[in-house]
């Protein structure tokens, strides 16, 4: 996939694939996105605090 940068201005559409129309919603799919690296991680036996945690996600964004 192509990677780039969100630049000041940009709009973001999509998060994973998924669309979404207000603030409310593109927090709530972050939340459970994260929510659910955790629980993963959480199965696999790793700890919560470490700090090599991160989440990856695919934003699409309609450039202004």
């Amino acid at each position: 996939p192509e990677h780039s940068e969100i630049k000041v201005g940009d709009i973001i559409t999509h998060v994973d694939g998924i669309p979404f129309s207000s603030a409310a919603e593109f927090g709530g799919i972050l939340l459970d996105t994260c929510g659910q690296h955790m629980l993963e991680r959480q199965k696999l036996g790793l700890p919560e605090n470490d700090n090599q945690m991160s989440t990856v996600i695919s934003l699409k964004v309609r450039s202004t």
